[in-house]
């Protein structure tokens, strides 16, 4: 005799929570940080941050000035 079932395993779905997501996305909006992009695979979630953006690179003054 086994420890083995005679039937075959039965497959549970496997998904992202809705509001472990949320709750991420909320804390990342309460501290300024944009998302650029959410990849969602069964249950697991990568959410990446959006880049900094242009406006934030500072001007460029011409070069070094003379004294």
């Amino acid at each position: 005799m086994t420890d083995q079932p005679d039937h075959p395993k039965s497959s549970k779905r496997v998904r992202a929570s809705e509001r472990a997501v949320s709750a991420v996305l909320r804390a990342m909006a309460a501290n300024g940080i944009a998302v650029g992009k959410i990849c969602v695979s069964g249950g697991q979630v990568e959410i990446i941050p959006a880049g900094v953006e242009e406006a934030t690179k500072p001007k460029k003054s011409g070069g070094l000035k003379d004294w």
